[in-house]
């Protein structure tokens, strides 16, 4: 999360910390149960969760030396098809995984015991937690559901009529806006209310990636036409655009 060390998957059945600014690898973790397929660090880089494709989530300590060590948690999967997305809450103390079964399990980091599941009538594609952690977003092509993550009932569900809206999901720091993309797009919703604020289209190739200022004012999207625009959330008009030749 500082961005000082980054975390890869490998076909190999391992995961590995790096070093970003020397290259060095710090860790190796011999994750057991085949292919690695997706790594999340916790909020505060301790804690590293992986996902194999025996359908388990393991929970790794994070520390500076090449050992291989056992994980300190494994979540056994109580999902019927296969988990495919992991996130941390902000604070850490619990992950959410998803599978293809239209289902989302809450789970906590201290027991490794799942306290919540979630269901839908759609495969969800991903998840997001809100800044404090009371809300998870997950989407899928044309629909995104808001759950309350204390109680597991759903509060509220966008949904756009005739076209695709959800690669991707993120909140704003503030929590009162939700940013998704689909193709060249970038959406803006309202997270109390489930309105569609602002459809931002300026992108002559799909989005690849956005996200927020730290003060939510600004919205940074990049694309595959080789541009970043910088979008004001406020006016919804945009504030820059930056090119690559590359």
């Amino acid at each position: 999360p500082d961005g000082s060390t980054v975390t890869t998957a490998s076909v190999d059945f391992f995961a590995r910390v790096w070093d970003v600014a020397s290259g060095e690898c710090l860790q190796v973790l011999q994750v057991n149960g085949g292919i690695v397929s997706y790594c999340c660090f916790s909020p505060d880089g301790t804690l590293l969760a992986t996902h194999c494709k025996n359908n388990t989530c393991s929970l790794w300590a994070i520390k500076s030396r090449k050992e291989q060590e056992d994980p300190i948690l494994v979540l056994e999967s109580l999902h019927k098809n296969s988990m495919y997305g992991i996130s941390f809450s902000p604070d850490g103390e619990h992950i959410a995984t998803v599978s293809s079964y239209k289902e989302c399990c809450i789970w906590s980091v201290k027991t490794g015991l799942c306290e919540m599941k979630l269901n839908t009538e759609y495969i969800i594609q991903g998840l997001a937690f809100s800044p404090t952690g009371a809300r998870l977003a997950s989407w899928a092509d044309d629909v995104i559901h808001l759950w309350d993550t204390r109680s597991g009932e759903p509060i509220m569900t966008y949904v756009a009529k005739g076209a695709s809206i959800s690669d991707k999901c993120i909140f704003s720091p503030s929590g009162d806006l939700l940013a998704s993309s689909f193709e060249m797009k970038c959406y803006l919703w309202d997270a109390n209310t489930g309105t569609c604020i602002s459809v931002l289209n300026g992108h002559d190739g799909g989005v690849t990636s956005f996200s927020f200022s730290p003060s939510g004012k600004s919205l940074a999207t990049s694309s595959k036409d080789a541009t970043c625009m910088i979008w004001d959330v406020e006016k919804r008009v945009e504030e820059s655009k930056r090119g690559s030749e590359e």
